[in-house]
């Protein structure tokens, strides 16, 4: 009986000491939790001053989406190419633009940014150009409410032509669109590059004044230009 009784005192210590040991685990645990808030806290009013007075500069990204009442490509029809073709598509690239022919002589433009993609294709003697637009709202083009609740806007366009050479008009017109999409998506990025470096002031670069160049030699070009293994010397100035 004595022992059962030793056991019995030996075991509740333990299970009184592991209980402890978890309340302290919590409560150190909750400790950690409370300090890490006061320091995100103080982190955050001291971002809020610094903020205030200049000296973090927002880094948000500017909205890249399109408006497509702001898009012209021509004034009137008197900025036409001259070398259009009654009744044929044409695709003016130096002014962003793809005329349409409606009728034996007249044309409607529409702006290669409303355009979404553009494909080819052969069945038999014929050739199809198909024209995907972009239709509002998306995340690339916002289009203005519509006066008339019954209209919509042009979601697709299709032209054929009775040819299945190459290089017929409508595969031209079809590559010569495509070209013209990467050339405007290229240009754009150039832009939005040369706006970020123009809120950041470059230092000018400053060339060593030093008659002894320092270079690294018999460096191997990767990939080869010329396809065959090429060694050169790279100098800094």
């Amino acid at each position: 009986m004595q022992g059962r009784t030793g056991d019995s005192v030996i075991k509740s210590t333990r299970l009184r000491s592991k209980a402890n040991e978890q309340k302290q685990k919590l409560h150190d645990i909750a400790s950690r939790k409370e300090h890490q808030l006061q320091l995100y806290n103080e982190k955050q009013a001291e971002l809020r001053i610094r903020f205030s007075r200049g000296e973090i500069s927002s880094t948000a990204k500017k909205e890249k989406v399109k408006h497509m009442d702001t898009l012209q490509a021509f004034r009137g029809v008197e900025q036409y190419p001259k070398d259009v073709v009654a009744g044929q598509i044409y695709v003016d690239v130096k002014r962003n633009a793809v005329l349409i022919p409606n009728s034996a002589t007249t044309f409607i433009p529409f702006h290669i940014s409303t355009i979404k993609s553009v494909s080819d294709t052969g069945q038999g003697q014929w050739t199809f150009l198909r024209i995907n637009f972009h239709t509002g709202p998306t995340t690339a083009m916002q289009y203005p409410a519509l006066d008339d609740p019954s209209s919509i806007w042009v979601k697709e366009l299709t032209m054929k032509t009775k040819s299945c050479a190459p290089n017929n008009r409508l595969s031209v017109a079809s590559q010569q669109i495509k070209e013209c999409l990467k050339a405007l998506k290229t240009q754009e990025t150039e832009s939005e590059v040369k706006a970020a470096q123009g809120e950041k002031e470059l230092e000018a670069l400053v060339l060593l004044k030093s008659a002894r160049k320092e270079q690294l030699d018999n460096l191997v070009i990767r990939p080869n230009l010329v396809g065959k293994k090429t060694l050169g010397n790279l100098e800094i100035h």
